[in-house]
């Protein structure tokens, strides 16, 4: 959640500057109710910061499912290796590192992230801004979709090249990796339609406080692994800010 929400804020800081302020060349779109969209800009980063104080229950039943992931992705390293020796060799440097610096690492990365996913529509928006005539964002979708592809299949054969072309891969993950890019793909295109009725500055803090709802539900709903009264009363705080901030931001576009 920690990873998720620091990711999210900068994510959203990001889009939202970048289209409020005409970062990196690209148009100004300020908001009608100026005032209105910085509180609300404010109040959405307030609500991921929330989900911060929701901790997972980690009981034996959890503990028991780590344990058998853990298995599964040595069997699966043995495998892939083919020895003991080399399951050794093929261990990240990530795992001898702390705790303390697994979560910095990992707070830096998801801060990395964030702010790359906030400029994901730059190269569109700035063609719209001062290359085209055409700015309906839709019909950059084809090129836009078709850089990500490329680029992740390149990453991916590196990733091999890397491994000797024995890259650790879970086949029961693949199919529904191929189902949550669908999902992505269709969530990319209603953004790029919100983009386009609201400006970023409008739709980036309205969208990016989405995911630590979501994750926090499935969390409380799906894994068990949130109860307690203190949890759920965070929850319901966090839930408040994020309607709220969410209104405040739409309401300042007219």
């Amino acid at each position: 959640v920690s990873t998720q929400s620091t990711g999210g804020n900068s994510n959203l800081i990001m889009g939202w500057a970048s289209s409020r302020f005409g970062l990196f060349g690209l148009d100004s779109h300020p908001p009608d109710v100026v005032w209105l969209n910085y509180l609300g800009v404010i109040t959405c980063v307030f609500s991921t910061l929330c989900y911060l104080g929701i901790k997972a229950e980690t009981g034996p039943k959890i503990e028991a499912m780590e344990v058998n992931a853990s298995d599964e992705e040595e069997v699966l390293l043995k495998n892939a290796a083919g020895s003991e020796k080399n399951v050794n060799a093929n261990k990240d440097f990530i795992d001898n590192l702390s705790d303390v610096n697994k979560r910095f690492l990992g707070c830096g990365l998801a801060i990395a992230a964030g702010i790359f996913y906030g400029v994901n529509f730059n190269p569109p928006q700035y063609i719209m801004d001062n290359q085209s005539d055409d700015d309906n964002g839709l019909h950059y979708i084809f090129a836009h979709f078709t850089g990500i592809y490329v680029s992740s299949t390149a990453y991916f054969l590196i990733y091999c090249m890397y491994h000797r072309n024995r890259p650790a891969i879970r086949p029961e993950v693949i199919l529904p990796g191929f189902l949550s890019g669908l999902m992505w793909a269709i969530a990319d295109i209603s953004w790029f339609i919100a983009n386009d009725k609201l400006s970023a500055a409008v739709s980036f803090p309205m969208i990016t406080t989405g995911p630590g709802l979501v994750g926090s539900l499935w969390g409380m709903i799906v894994f068990k692994e949130v109860t307690g009264t203190r949890n759920f009363l965070i929850f319901g705080c966090a839930f408040a800010l994020t309607v709220s901030g969410v209104l405040m931001v739409a309401f300042s576009s007219e």
